[in-house]
């Protein structure tokens, strides 16, 4: 759990806007680098996201440029780069399950030929499509019981709270009838005594 802290460093500040600058470079989100700086300095993304673009952001405008036209330059050069490499039928590439699991927190890029050869691998592997298909059944299986246990358990809080309610009920009444014993009593004693 975070920590909630009032005052920023200048570490913090300085951490917090490489972190962001190197995000954009990558062509990454700042969301995503929020949720990177704050396990680092044991704040909220949140918290992170309003340090940022309430003070330090400003500090920063010109990195932020230069990040962004080093993002560009890059993708015009890989584009370039695989604009010159690309052949009428895409070549497997043995490394593409790595570079797809990747793809999210590194400053590569994936074309649509690479989707293809992924998906067409992925197609070409049955024996991990029977192990998800297995792994699907487990946990629908598993899904199921924990239904049927869900409905039992709400069934049977729904039953003794009927219970509670009924005795409540018996409680209400027993208590009526013993202060109309006690009204009764006192009565009949006073008759007593008075006569």
């Amino acid at each position: 759990m975070k920590n909630r802290h009032d005052a920023w460093t200048q570490e913090e500040d300085r951490l917090l806007a490489k972190t962001v600058v190197n995000h954009i470079k990558d062509g990454s989100t700042q969301t995503a680098a929020f949720n990177e700086i704050s396990d680092k300095i044991n704040r909220t993304p949140a918290a992170c996201s309003y340090r940022w673009n309430a003070e330090v952001r400003k500090e920063y405008v010109n990195d932020i440029e230069l990040a962004k036209k080093k993002h560009k330059e890059n993708k015009r050069k890989y584009n370039q780069h695989n604009n010159k490499t690309t052949s009428k039928k895409p070549k497997e590439d043995p490394n593409i399950f790595e570079r797809a699991k990747t793809i999210q927190t590194q400053s590569e890029f994936i074309n649509i030929n690479d989707c293809i050869i992924y998906l067409n691998q992925l197609n070409n592997l049955p024996e991990s499509n029977t192990a998800l298909k297995e792994e699907n059944n487990h946990l629908q299986k598993e899904k199921q019981a924990l239904y049927k246990k869900n409905k039992e358990l709400v069934d049977r809080y729904k039953k003794l709270t009927e219970r509670k309610h009924k005795l409540e009920e018996e409680y209400k009444v027993l208590m009526i009838l013993i202060q109309h014993a006690q009204n009764t009593s006192e009565e009949e004693l006073k008759k007593e005594y008075y006569h």
